[in-house]
């Protein structure tokens, strides 16, 4: 198991409130989603953050979700879950501040008020999209990706509220945004609750 992996299984162990499932689905699907015209598909593959989305949707939003698990074999056997969600999707998109007038955008100042709620958008996006590595090997960082340079320079603004100094770069077709001091590293594992 690698050390995200165990990261990601406490921090989703944390049980939250309503507004702090809400900010949280919103950055796991603005990072994770796949948006089509009435469809968002969300890929990951670890079993405890696919259950913490799966009751988050049916919690906010009371709506059927597809569940697929499906079983890569590429270096070694692992799970890939896969949920569809093909009812109310405008709404779930507007409601999450992900779309306004089909487009996708930042979220709103309204949206991340509280410390709480910025707290629940960073750990959403870490468990959509980042990872680290053992603080014991050599290159001990941490990162996020994104496809979009706007929402790697939003979450590093994020975290720097926290006083936490990231980096966005370029990497591929994707954006990196990383963090390099472990004492900033530990400091947001703690903020999100593991």
């Amino acid at each position: 198991m690698t050390f995200t992996t165990k990261l990601k299984d406490e921090i989703t162990k944390n049980e939250i409130d309503k507004i702090e499932s809400l900010v949280e689905l919103s950055a796991f699907i603005k990072y994770a989603g796949q948006i089509k015209k009435n469809k968002i598909t969300l890929v990951m593959e670890n079993a405890s953050v696919a259950r913490r989305i799966y009751k988050n949707i049916k919690m906010n939003f009371g709506i059927n979700i597809k569940i697929t698990i499906r079983n890569q074999k590429r270096f070694r056997v692992k799970q890939i879950y896969i949920l569809e969600i093909s009812e109310k999707v405008d709404f779930i998109l507007e409601t999450l501040n992900i779309m306004k007038n089909n487009k996708k955008i930042l979220p709103e100042e309204y949206f991340l008020s509280s410390e709480e709620e910025k707290n629940s958008f960073i750990r959403g996006a870490f468990l959509a999209c980042g990872s680290i590595n053992d603080p014991a090997s050599s290159g001990y960082h941490l990162e996020f990706t994104s496809s979009m340079k706007k929402e790697g320079t939003f979450l590093s603004a994020l975290l720097k509220e926290f006083n936490i100094i990231s980096k966005t770069i370029k990497r591929n077709n994707h954006y990196m945004t990383y963090i390099k001091s472990a004492e900033m590293i530990s400091d947001l594992i703690r903020l999100m609750g593991a």
